[in-house]
């Protein structure tokens, strides 16, 4: 997993439902203009939110399944 992906704005459906739109979702023939969602910009306040309440998930996935433990961190330079 890489959670990189921040740099890239989401697509939001009406019910939810969010995807990074990414290099590969945009060679797709996918339209995000086609009026199911709305574009969240990344560094915005919602995006923020919604990708805290993302990783809040996943660590609890993470805890709940015993895997946190063993999971691996990288972090990157800051220069």
């Amino acid at each position: 997993m890489d959670l990189i992906d921040e740099r890239f704005d989401l697509y939001v459906t009406k019910d939810g439902t969010g995807c990074t739109i990414s290099n590969e979702f945009l060679g797709t023939e996918f339209d995000c203009s086609a009026g199911r969602g709305s574009i969240v910009r990344s560094g915005s306040g919602e995006f923020f939110a919604l990708w805290e309440a993302g990783w809040s998930f996943l660590v609890e996935k993470f805890r709940g399944t015993g895997v946190l433990k063993k999971s691996m961190r990288q972090q990157g330079l800051l220069e």
